[in-house]
């Protein structure tokens, strides 16, 4: 029997919040006591500890107001915007703290509930307005036209394309491998692979060339099934994605992204560009990288990010690049973010439509949050600096 993780994922949440129904426990049960898996529970209880540490993390991002309220059709955080700090170094340091007391307390917990099943109660089903967070979640589009979505597949070999088999390992990450056609005087043609992710979405691939890719919510990467053979390596991306670059001398690597070419020979890397922000960022993290957009030319450092703008302004600037690639490692980092700007974050992973009703408010947001955290976690963070949200179905309204 096959699980559906969001399902797992969501049935974990109720079980720690004491709100899962006879039937979802019985389900949740048939997980845990799979013969097929016998790490569901390790996992399960994994999953237990990582909730109980995020909800003190959330405990303890309550947002700090520095200016009174202010208002404007356009934020701007250069002319007296509010802004909202998430973490303040102390509470940093009590996070920690509070974490590791979570951690304990919830390992002993875990300890005292290991049964053959846990426990059903019976409990009301009170109806609650909220979204649980994103996944892993894609679509792969094989050279055919074929489509296979890799949320519901199986592990093992899903395709093959030539001389190379497409996997699904365990972890579910997409992987490329040379089958037993590999090394024979075959000449291979060029095919094309396409991966997905939806809205509220994230995967990881491994190329042929075992470069990494991580893609965010809402993004699409092109690229050869095979790069044998091929002067160059180059892929095709639109949305988001952290690139880790396996070096393969005299075989350089593109990304072609909106107009823009990044070539590297082996480093990791940022690139945002999706089509409703205003700039297309490449943030180097290690290595070099030279970023080309028409005339313009610049190899970046580690550190540095190259921006450029709806204006075709192009420039160069050291940056936080924890904040560029927080997203893959399961965070949202906001640095003096407008309101604006943190919506569009929150619209893509939790796969709902922003209104804004009114004004919008003026608000400049700076600190960490928790991308496991469910939509009215991360909004109870967010509320308490003036600005309120109401979840309508599929719609989050923000009003003054």
């Amino acid at each position: 029997m096959s699980f559906n993780q969001a399902r797992i994922t969501e049935l974990t949440i109720k079980y720690v919040s004491g709100e899962l129904t006879q039937e979802e426990q019985a389900e949740l049960n048939l997980f845990l006591d799979a013969a097929t898996e016998p790490d569901n529970r390790r996992r399960f209880e994994q999953r237990i500890q990582q909730l109980k540490v995020r909800e003190s993390l959330a405990a303890w991002s309550i947002a700090e107001k520095t200016e009174k309220d202010s208002w404007s059709d356009v934020p701007n955080p250069q002319r007296g915007a509010k802004i909202v700090q998430l973490f303040s170094p102390l509470r940093k340091r009590l996070t920690v703290a509070a974490a590791f007391l979570v951690i304990a307390v919830g390992a002993f917990l875990i300890y005292r509930q290991r049964v053959t099943s846990f426990p059903q109660k019976q409990v009301a089903v009170v109806p609650v307005k909220d979204l649980l967070p994103g996944g892993n979640k894609a679509t792969l589009t094989l050279a055919g036209g074929q489509q296979i979505l890799l949320d519901d597949a199986k592990t093992g070999i899903l395709a093959q394309e030539g001389a190379i088999r497409v996997n699904k390992t365990n972890s579910g990450t997409l992987t490329y491998t040379p089958n037993e056609l590999r090394g024979k005087s075959i000449k291979e043609e060029l095919r094309f692979n396409m991966l997905t992710t939806p809205r509220s979405g994230t995967y990881m691939v491994v190329l042929p060339d075992q470069s990494k890719v991580w893609l965010n919510s809402a993004s699409s990467l092109k690229y050869p099934a095979s790069f044998d053979g091929q002067v160059d390596r180059e892929v095709s991306l639109t949305g988001e994605a952290y690139f880790e670059v396996a070096k393969k001398a005299g075989q350089p690597f593109r990304v072609l992204v909106k107009g823009t070419t990044v070539e590297v020979l082996g480093t990791s890397f940022n690139i945002n560009a999706y089509t409703d922000e205003s700039a297309i960022r490449t943030t180097l993290l290690d290595g070099a990288v030279r970023v080309a957009y028409h005339t313009e030319r610049a190899l970046l450092k580690p550190g540095e990010q190259a921006l450029l703008n709806q204006d075709d302004l192009f420039k160069i600037a050291q940056v936080d690049v924890n904040a560029a690639v927080a997203w893959k490692n399961g965070f949202f980092n906001f640095d003096h973010s407008d309101l604006q700007a943190v919506m569009r974050q929150i619209s893509r992973w939790y796969d709902i439509e922003v209104v804004y009703n009114g004004i919008v408010p003026r608000r400049s947001f700076s600190g960490v949050i928790d991308r496991q955290l469910t939509l009215s976690q991360v909004l109870k963070i967010l509320e308490s600096n003036g600005v309120h949200f109401s979840i309508d179905g599929k719609k989050l309204n923000v009003t003054p």
